[in-house]
């Protein structure tokens, strides 16, 4: 079919006549014909993908006046980002700057208290992240109700999370799920439901009728989520079935996403997510602990977002390079830097920037194995 219309399409000629002899007008040797084919054949596609929304791989296809206010939010970006780079390579930690993070901590209990979200795992509201919670290995994967989960809110759905793996948790591992991995894929069953994954550090969500084409998959760019540092992760979901209505967040931070498919045709069915773990035959478990995890009936706004993780973590770090500075990590004290060089402007603009980048069209393009 792609040769055929490639033919009539831009060559102006009949090709087809060359799928089983040598065209008796046109130029066309049977021999054209199978290498034409073999071009588009050489491409790693799903038969059904493209029926809901563009069929991957895609690229972003802004409009003449997108692409003017993505190049004057990068230009702006650029120049805040250099002040900000210069600021923080001459930052060191002074006993001095006590007093403006304990205020900074004190203002962002207040707003996350104000706005306290319900605790999913009793065990695992530990804001000191001192434990967390652990999975026992030896025993089925906990599960969290349905009821306390409800992507399907009219509202939107906001969870958020501490996360510490272990060294020795798998590359790629579900974190909550209740995305169907049993049977074989032709099964309209397989691959319906919904997931959160650590993959290669990088944390991704799943929205899926049957995977992997009729999904929205969408990966963060950029988390950087490795053993032995606890971070801070939020999704925040406006409701519908498109990437565009997801944020991530990573240390009250937001984060570039890749959207890996946006085919979702409906609602996926509400089921009992289960914890550290898919119902994959061979799955794996997580190894790690998660702490403080919490869902809020509403989409959250990044500033309430940023509230919750800077809560727990600017008195964790400043206790420590308080009383034993050597045993602050680079993390902690990161979280210290950019707390006290915070620029307001520059997280709102690049708001303004991914919200552009959610809001943009798409173009389907080849990509060859």
């Amino acid at each position: 079919d792609r040769v055929g219309t490639t033919g009539t399409t831009f060559l102006g000629i009949t090709v087809r006549c060359a799928q089983c002899h040598d065209h008796k007008f046109d130029p066309i040797k049977q021999k054209d014909f199978y290498q034409l084919s073999a071009f588009f054949n050489n491409v790693p596609e799903h038969g059904e993908d493209g029926r809901v929304a563009n069929a991957v791989p895609m690229i972003p296809a802004p409009t003449r006046e997108q692409q003017a206010a993505l190049a004057g939010h990068e230009r702006a970006l650029a120049a805040l980002d250099a002040t900000l780079t210069a600021a923080r390579t001459i930052w060191r930690w002074s006993p001095t700057d006590h007093a403006r993070i304990a205020a900074l901590a004190s203002t962002a209990r207040t707003i996350a208290d104000a706005h306290p979200g319900a605790t999913l795992l009793d065990s695992a509201a530990q804001p000191s992240l001192d434990q967390g919670w652990r999975a026992d290995l030896e025993k089925p994967a906990p599960t969290i109700p349905a009821a306390q989960l409800d992507f399907a809110a009219k509202s939107g759905l906001t969870l958020a999370y501490w996360i510490k793996p272990d060294a020795d948790n798998p590359r790629d591992v579900a974190l909550f799920s209740t995305l169907n991995h049993l049977g074989s894929p032709s099964d309209a069953q397989f691959g319906k439901g919904r997931e959160i994954r650590l993959i290669d550090g990088e944390i991704e969500v799943r929205f899926s009728d049957r995977l992997p084409v009729y999904a929205l998959i969408l990966r963060t760019e950029g988390a950087a989520i490795y053993p032995g540092d606890w971070r801070h992760v939020a999704l925040v979901y406006a409701g519908g079935k498109k990437a565009a209505h997801l944020r991530l967040f990573v240390d009250g931070r937001e984060l570039p996403t890749r959207v890996l498919y946006d085919g979702a045709s409906s609602e996926q069915p509400k089921k009992d997510f289960l914890v550290g773990a898919d119902n994959a035959k061979d799955g794996v478990r997580w190894r790690g602990a998660l702490a403080d995890v919490r869902a809020f009936p509403t989409a959250l706004d990044s500033a309430v977002v940023h509230a919750h993780f800077a809560a727990v973590a600017l008195p964790r770090a400043l206790a420590r390079i308080t009383s034993t500075p050597a045993t602050a990590t680079d993390l902690e004290r990161t979280w210290l830097r950019d707390a006290l060089l915070a620029a307001p402007e520059h997280t709102a603009l690049r708001e303004k920037q991914f919200a552009l980048r959610r809001s943009l069209p798409t173009a389907m393009v080849m990509q060859e194995l």
